[in-house]
C-alpha cells in the first residue's frame, strides 16, 4: 500500500517501471512514487478533478485526463 492523498482514481508506470504515477482526484494533483523505495518523490498540480493518466510510450511526458 503506497499513501496518495485523496481520492486516488488512476494510475500510470513509467516505461522502465521504476516510477508510478498516481491521479488524485479529490486534490486535483498526481502523486510520484519510486517504486524501489516506496517513497513519494513529488505531488504535482492536475487541475480541476483529474480521473486518468497515461505516460508517453518513451517516457518524455504524462496525459491527464479531467472530468472539468
Amino acid at each position: 500500500t503506497l499513501p496518495t492523498a485523496n481520492g486516488p482514481a488512476g494510475l500510470s508506470l513509467s516505461a522502465d517501471g521504476q516510477y508510478l504515477y498516481v491521479v488524485n482526484s479529490y486534490a486535483s494533483n498526481i502523486s510520484v512514487f519510486d517504486l524501489q523505495t516506496r517513497e513519494e518523490l513529488n505531488r504535482l498540480d492536475a487541475g480541476n478533478n483529474p480521473t486518468g493518466i497515461r505516460m508517453s510510450p518513451d517516457g518524455s511526458a504524462v496525459y491527464v485526463t479531467s472530468r472539468r
